[in-house]
């Protein structure tokens, strides 16, 4: 029996090319293409055993759903670098296969009410590097299943109130590089087991109260390299609903342009006292302002901020002992592979 299945092996092999531009391995079960080729243009006899379809630089300016539901045992679809702008109105046939839908660098500027129609059980979203400048509550309903979702550098500018309030089991969400100045109450309810969360170079400013509550499973919070003055401790919300940040090993915040005052003082001591907290780069926090403690460590000089409000701050200045140490979060060439690597680490502990 055994040699019968290599020998039909060997034939299907004999019989099975590649189309032009493409490599496909011996199973028949991955293609990759790249080049001017559409998918309407592959041949109908790869479509049932195809499980990975990988396409770049293929210039399509529309995202054909019918062509990609004819793959019907797809598990990871890659159509980055292809120039998509638009979904096409036609629905997406039901593929309860597909895991991972990789749509980066493309120009896609919105996503369509009825996107997660066909992909119930997609578990990770990438849609790194496009145009997505706003996300309304209805974009990415219906993504029951969804673990990671990625939408860094898209420029985006705003999130409604309850915009990832479907997706129950997301664990990563990557909004980095983005232009987020304010981060309201409610931009992040709903996301429970959410685990990382990457906003470092977004051009965060405004953080209201309540911007963190509920977050009762996060373990990375990235807001290094914003734009954020001051902070207050109502952002996290700790005693709401009973639910504290036990989970929080590594937060992130050097980079940004702290004043450097009595009440940043008050919050910081707060955050400090907070059980289970640690303030992963606190060492690193340097003063914008006022311009005699600028880029002074807010270690350094925390303790005396509030006498320093009834005192000359030039006297406070010429005091403090100037140091830094090295923070986990400090000198790190790429965000994702710490925080998918921090993970990693901490579950094989837990």
């Amino acid at each position: 029996m055994a040699f019968f299945f290599l020998i039909s092996a060997a034939v299907l092999a004999s019989t099975f090319h590649c189309p032009e531009r493409c490599h496909c391995d011996p199973t028949m079960k991955s293609l990759h293409c790249m080049g001017p080729m559409r998918l309407t243009e592959l041949p109908a006899r790869f479509r049932p055993s195809i499980e990975h379809l990988h396409m770049s630089l293929s210039n399509e300016s529309v995202l054909n759903r019918t062509a990609v539901g004819a793959f019907s045992h797809l598990r990871v679809i890659v159509l980055s670098r292809c120039g998509l702008q638009r979904f096409s109105e036609e629905a997406l046939p039901e593929m309860w296969h597909l895991r991972q839908l990789d749509l980066s660098y493309n120009f896609f500027q919105h996503l369509p009410a009825d996107f997660s129609n066909g992909l119930w059980a997609l578990q990770n979203l990438i849609l790194s590097s496009n145009r997505i400048a706003h996300l309304t509550a209805m974009s990415l309903k219906g993504f029951d299943s969804l673990e990671k979702l990625f939408l860094d550098d898209n420029g985006m500018t705003s999130i409604e109130p309850n915009a990832f309030g479907t997706l129950t089991r997301l664990r990563q969400l990557k909004l980095n590089g983005n232009r987020l100045v304010d981060l309201p109450a409610g931009t992040f309810w709903g996301l429970r087991d959410l685990e990382v969360l990457d906003l470092h170079g977004s051009c965060v400013k405004n953080l209201d109260d309540f911007t963190f509550a509920f977050l009762g499973s996060l373990s990375i919070l990235a807001l290094d390299h914003n734009n954020l003055t001051a902070i207050n401790y109502k952002v996290f919300a700790f005693s709401v609903a009973g639910i504290s940040f036990y989970h929080l090993y590594c937060f992130c915040m050097f980079g940004n342009s702290w004043v450097c005052d009595c009440d940043l003082q008050h919050a910081f001591s707060k955050l400090h006292a907070t059980h289970h907290l640690a303030l992963s780069d606190y060492a690193n926090l340097r003063c914008h302002r006022p311009l005699p403690l600028q880029n002074h460590t807010l270690a350094s000089v925390d303790s005396q901020l509030c006498i320093a409000e009834t005192a000359t701050v030039l006297v406070l200045a010429l005091s403090v002992a100037h140091y830094s140490h090295r923070c986990d979060c400090h000198g790190r060439a790429s965000a994702q592979t710490q925080l998918d690597s921090t993970l990693v680490q901490r579950r094989r502990t837990a």
